[in-house]
């Protein structure tokens, strides 16, 4: 669908002690399998600033599937998220995602931040499908104030090599992100495999402060980025554009196109 501006819906400062500080679709526990969505979320041309998740997980919006049905999905088009935050403990500044196939068309990612945990902006657990197209992450932090925290923009986590994981970004940015432990602007764990395509990927002046992958920190699986740009990141160690944890047989990272890596720094 196309969205309409004159119809967007506008979600400012909730607040939830658990999980989705504005909007909360499925069950409110992780993989909980008595109450996951039963239907494909649509969200167009929808806002959502300074929302805020206390002790849970989703600043903004959290989504689970509970039992991974492929026949569900997310799909956001024309939103913005800003200024979202998962204060104390919690994760996801922005948005939490488990087990729902998901895609992002033209949304953009503003300022949001974990106190202590992962994904600045968003959080994906065991989904086949994160797909982005025309997507900006800009100035998001995961860990901002207690030494920890992977990937400034994305965490992704817990995906297992049966899954067949395939993500498709397309035009994404990621722009001033930090995180204080892996992954400026994108972190990966190391229980994920995946499949990740990747075309015109620009990104610059992200930091990883204490660990590593400036921009970038990847795991097992198959990376292919073409006609990408990571300018000016830096990683507090080792990996100052990206960093690969390749413990295991089978993986790859190919980089293709016209990319171009200019002033990335490790310390």
């Amino acid at each position: 669908g196309t969205p309409d501006p004159d119809k967007g819906n506008t979600f400012t400062n909730n607040s939830s002690n658990s999980v989705g500080g504005a909007v909360c679709v499925g069950t409110d526990g992780l993989g909980d399998n008595t109450n996951g969505i039963y239907t494909t979320v649509h969200i167009y041309g929808n806002t959502f600033t300074k929302n805020t998740t206390n002790w849970g997980s989703g600043g903004a919006l959290y989504v689970d599937s509970s039992t991974q049905r492929d026949d569900l999905g997310l799909e956001v088009v024309g939103t913005t998220f800003t200024g979202n935050q998962a204060i104390n403990s919690s994760s996801s500044g922005a948005v939490r995602i488990y087990g729902v196939p998901t895609s992002f068309k033209d949304c953009e990612f503003t300022n949001n931040t974990t106190e202590q945990s992962h994904g600045g902006a968003i959080w994906v657990n065991r989904t086949k499908q994160f797909d982005m197209d025309n997507v900006t992450f800009t100035g998001n932090t995961a860990g901002a104030v207690r030494n920890d925290g992977w990937g400034g923009a994305i965490f992704i986590n817990e995906i297992p090599s049966s899954f067949g994981a395939t993500f498709t970004w397309n035009d994404v940015t990621f722009e001033g992100n930090t995180s204080r432990s892996h992954g400026g602007a994108v972190g990966i764990n190391t229980n994920v495999y995946l499949t990740l395509n990747a075309t015109n990927i620009t990104a610059s002046n992200n930091k990883s402060i204490s660990q590593n992958g400036g921009a970038f920190y990847l795991s097992q699986g198959r990376y292919t980025l073409k006609d990408a740009v990571f300018e000016n990141n830096t990683a507090g160690s080792s990996g100052g554009a990206i960093y690969v944890w390749n413990q295991y047989s089978g993986n790859s990272l190919t980089i293709n196109g016209n990319s171009r890596f200019v002033g990335n720094t490790a310390n």
